[in-house]
């Protein structure tokens, strides 16, 4: 059933359905950029001032059926994740990665952490190193024999980042969470945590995976340590981190703190990072195991925004432990 009420776009809606659209009239330069630019628009509804549906918008703008555009959006998400997720106990990818919407189509079977050990396996496996979208297509095959299944399940579990949603065995330090009480005086809501973290994060309030704290309200002041998984190829880190800005721009959100990973060259981050100040924390975090430990180190850099008005507070509290830069104080080329 179509839905033929039309909307009006405001100022930046506008301008981020022209730039996608510029992506795809670029003689569809390369499927990664096309399909982020379409599940871009599908996502936020930037068909909605002349298309009733995303598929008519499809059809109607650039002539593609529901299947290709389906196909591009999943081989953009399998490039994405390859991107995001390669794991420290296999070889590095590096630059090798699908050049082609078929060479990537296969990949989208596979659940997300298995998506790279399937990949890798392939190039390492290819004739001649030409990688086809048949060699491909035979690593996801293979990986349905059970001893393949058994490494991915291995390398999964022994390079999980510690930063991962899906493992709640680590959580946020305390001294993180001692600064944030600093700055913000108190926290609210938590609303990607569970009981245990909860107990030294101490909110009033938390909401846990089961109960989807992306659906929920938000509300007051707010920590937020988001999933660093992905869900249908899109960056958590990406829809909670926005979900965050939006609710502290609406007033719903009094004051927040996000920590997320250093991830500059990704549009998600660049954009916090042209918006709010932040924390590049001096050295790699070591997380907190329920045992008490604290050997869950990260592999990666962290960064900590803060949303509010009590940006001398921020600094005050954070700057012992990293590298504070406001906006304001950016060089821009």
């Amino acid at each position: 059933m179509t839905d033929n009420t039309l909307a009006i776009l405001d100022a930046t809606e506008r301008t981020d359905l022209a730039n996608c659209e510029e992506v795809i009239d670029k003689g569809l330069r390369t499927f990664v950029e096309v399909g982020t630019a379409l599940l871009t628009i599908r996502d936020r509804r930037l068909y909605r001032a002349q298309h009733g549906t995303f598929e008519d918008y499809c059809q109607g703008r650039w002539g593609m059926a529901r299947q290709t555009t389906n196909r591009l959006i999943a081989a953009a998400g399998v490039v994405t994740n390859l991107r995001m997720e390669e794991s420290p106990q296999m070889e590095p990818i590096g630059s090798i990665l699908p050049a082609t919407e078929s060479q990537a189509r296969p990949l989208t079977q596979l659940p997300p952490e298995a998506q790279s050990v399937v990949w890798q396996r392939a190039v390492e496996t290819a004739p001649e190193g030409k990688v086809t979208a048949a060699h491909v297509q035979a690593a996801v095959n293979e990986y349905k024999n059970p001893v393949l299944q058994d490494k991915a399940r291995a390398v999964q579990a022994m390079g999980a980042t510690v930063f991962s949603h899906d493992s709640l065995d680590y959580y946020t330090p305390q001294w993180v969470i001692d600064a944030a009480r600093e700055v913000m005086g108190g926290i609210d809501l938590d609303p990607a945590s569970c009981e245990a973290a909860n107990t030294w994060i101490m909110a009033n309030r938390y909401y846990t995976i089961d109960q989807d704290g992306l659906s929920l309200p938000w509300y007051g002041r707010v920590w937020l340590n988001p999933p660093y998984s992905f869900t249908n190829g899109k960056s958590n880190q990406d829809a909670w981190s926005y979900r965050l800005a939006t609710e502290y721009r609406s007033g719903a959100v009094s004051e927040g703190l996000l920590l997320v990973k250093a991830a500059l060259g990704y549009k998600w981050f660049e954009g916090l990072w042209d918006n709010w100040p932040v924390c590049f924390v001096r050295e790699r975090l070591s997380f907190v195991m329920p045992n008490g430990n604290d050997d869950g180190q990260s592999k990666q850099g962290t960064a900590i925004f803060y949303m509010g008005t009590n940006l001398q507070g921020f600094v005050s509290a954070f700057a012992k432990f990293g590298r504070i830069i406001t906006p304001e104080g950016q060089h821009r080329g």
